[in-house]
């Protein structure tokens, strides 16, 4: 058995207790003003809401995959071009180098270039 505790005025869950019946009577009794809980089998509030009384699947919004979008971006940037070795940046020629640039630069600018930011067109990376 499970509660959930959220925020009535918005649905979005704030905590999740697992335990006894006894327990969860503690919990209830410690919440705070303005919070309201559901019970049931719950394992996760993550990417949910509370909506009509029920813990559901929260829908996406294109803010939401905007920020997927810039979070993988940001992991590919300093992965592969922030973190790029001095050394290895010398032992180029300018062609690789200009590859490499125009990759870093596509990534930059993904974010205002996708039209669909959940099914983006990632740049290919340089070899």
């Amino acid at each position: 058995m499970s509660v959930v505790i959220y925020d009535p005025a918005t649905g979005r869950p704030l905590r999740l207790h697992q335990g006894s019946p006894r327990a969860l009577e503690k919990v209830r009794a410690r919440m705070a003003e303005g919070e309201a809980c559901i019970e049931g089998d719950y394992v996760s509030i993550v990417g949910c809401t509370v909506r009509d009384g029920a813990l559901v699947e929260a829908e996406r919004t294109q803010d939401d995959d905007m920020r997927e979008l810039r979070d993988r971006r940001n992991k590919l940037l300093r992965a592969h071009v922030d973190a790029m070795n001095p050394v290895r940046w010398e032992t180029m020629d300018e062609t690789q180098r200009q590859a490499w640039r125009e990759y870093r630069q596509a990534l930059l600018d993904l974010p205002e270039t996708t039209t669909d930011p959940r099914h983006p067109v990632w740049p290919a990376r340089p070899e």
